[in-house]
């Protein structure tokens, strides 16, 4: 195995035998990768590299459907904390309350509209982050037009009383309506925060064209209750993938199965935002291939669906990826194609995934060197909200660049899954085409009998072809192994 080392601050010539888009200078992979060594040598802020930084609307509505809130704070009388006491597990429609409260207010004998007494009502449109993003709600309340001096801030500490998340937010009554509706009303949410927003929305013009502060505090209870709004569906075709990269940022994540030896790229969501999560799974699922992505995978890629969902505990959904081909040829292309990149601290550990990725599609994660290395990053760096500096204290991104410019151990023509498989049967056309692999010749025996090859597809006639290099059932051409190099060449006339 040949070992090639690149200069530290340039990793634009890296090994450019096979097709890999890591390789090419424009790519925003490759240009994230040397922003990160930019900073190491030049001892540049990481995040001033990015201060203009574009930010796309849908990728504000996918973070903001997991991370924002609509909420109308009112400062109630002891009657009617009893009354929200009461519906705060009840799913009420908003004429049911008002049913409710006249029964309430009836027979208490409370007469609500005292002259001496006054409600305190506050909207409030804000978006919660881990500490190490606030330079992100910075750039979304600069996309939505907010001055800086209009913007509140919460922050909340741990026991160690160490902070660890903050909360932006806005009550502004005038802002909210000027900027916030419209912007809302222009790019829809697709959550059942769509419904949050709408009821946030009707409920605050309630109040400031009628003024009833009674009528209006009972339905700034009903905002956030998941209750969907009749006569109101939430968009099915506004899904891009700006929006998902938002989305990801907030509740995304990539792992890896060490016993498995697996890489996975998964979004989770409450159970409430099921028709989103299958809407986000077709629309991956029929993402643009990349063209220059080999026959071999084209057609394994187009076999069938590598996009699932799956139910979880405590009523979540997670949507997840684990074919490294369709991450590689379809996810990764299509952010690549559009030049946008994450925006908050995940942006990182996406990279780094990404790098992880590159070295498992070419094989080179096999060597017991780079297995070790790629452990250290998700124990110590990935999914751990640590900034730059505190990374690159740890982290060497020269062995990073020297992994990637080892020679590729596997085919780049063939899929990951062919390339990592340990015995089984190759099959060919009668020009040698590759048709597909299967694991066992048990299992190829069956795949010929569901062909309607009832003879001659016996497993003893399997062995004996895999071997002699001869037309299998006057079609086909069987192996052990694959017939072509990494550079796409016959090795078996």
């Amino acid at each position: 195995m040949k070992k090639l080392k690149k200069e530290l601050n340039d990793l634009s010539n890296t090994n450019n035998k096979i097709l890999f888009r890591l390789e090419s200078p424009k790519s925003p992979f490759n240009k994230e990768i040397n922003k990160y060594l930019e900073a190491l040598l030049l001892d540049k802020n990481y995040n001033n590299l990015y201060t203009n930084e574009l930010i796309y609307n849908e990728y504000i509505c996918g973070y903001i459907d997991v991370d924002g809130t609509f909420y109308i704070s009112v400062s109630y009388d002891k009657k009617l904390n009893e009354l929200k006491a009461n519906i705060e597990n009840q799913y009420l429609s908003e004429k049911d309350l008002y049913k409710l409260w006249k029964e309430f207010e009836y027979k208490n004998d409370i007469n609500i509209n005292s002259k001496n007494y006054t409600r305190q009502v506050t909207p409030r449109f804000g978006v919660h982050c881990h500490i190490i993003d606030e330079d992100l709600l910075i750039k979304i309340f600069n996309k939505l037009c907010i001055s800086e001096k209009y913007i509140r801030k919460s922050y909340r500490k741990n026991t160690d009383n160490k902070i660890v998340s903050v909360y932006y937010y806005i009550d502004n009554i005038n802002l909210i309506v000027e900027k916030i509706f419209p912007f809302f009303d222009k790019h829809q949410l697709l959550t059942n925060k769509y419904y949050s927003y709408n009821k946030f929305k009707s409920s605050l013009l309630k109040f400031i064209e009628t003024n009833d502060k009674d009528k209006f505090s009972l339905s700034s209870m009903l905002i956030n209750n998941y209750i969907p709004i009749p006569n109101l569906s939430i968009p099915q075709n506004k899904i891009n993938l700006f929006y998902i990269l938002g989305l990801f940022e907030a509740e995304g994540n990539v792992s890896w199965d060490n016993t498995k030896n697996s890489l996975t790229w998964s979004i989770s969501q409450n159970i409430n935002s099921e028709l989103m999560m299958n809407n986000l799974k077709i629309y991956l699922n029929n993402l643009e291939m990349d063209p220059n992505t080999p026959e071999e995978i084209k057609i394994s890629l187009n076999k069938k669906d590598f996009v699932n969902l799956y139910f979880k505990k405590n009523n979540m959904l997670e949507l997840a990826i684990t074919n490294l081909n369709f991450l590689h040829y379809k996810l990764f292309y299509n952010i690549d194609k559009y030049n946008f990149w994450l925006i908050g601290y995940k942006r990182i550990s996406f990279t780094l995934f990404r790098i992880i990725a590159t070295l498992y599609i070419r094989g080179v994660h096999t060597y017991p060197e780079v297995k070790e290395f790629i452990n250290f990053l998700f124990k110590n760096i990935i999914n751990k909200h640590l900034n730059l500096i505190e990374i690159l204290n740890i982290i060497s991104l020269e062995k990073i660049n020297y992994f990637l410019n080892y020679d590729p151990v596997y085919n780049e023509f063939q899929s990951y899954r062919t390339n990592s498989q340990k015995g089984g049967i190759f099959i060919y056309d009668k020009n040698k085409l590759f048709i597909g692999y299967i694991s066992s010749i048990k299992n190829t025996e069956i795949y010929f009998l569901k062909l309607g090859y009832i003879h001659g597809a016996k497993r003893t006639s399997i062995s004996k072809y895999a071997t002699n290099n001869k037309l299998f059932l006057n079609n086909y051409y069987l192996y052990k192994s694959p017939i072509h190099n990494w550079k796409g060449e016959n090795t078996i006339s």
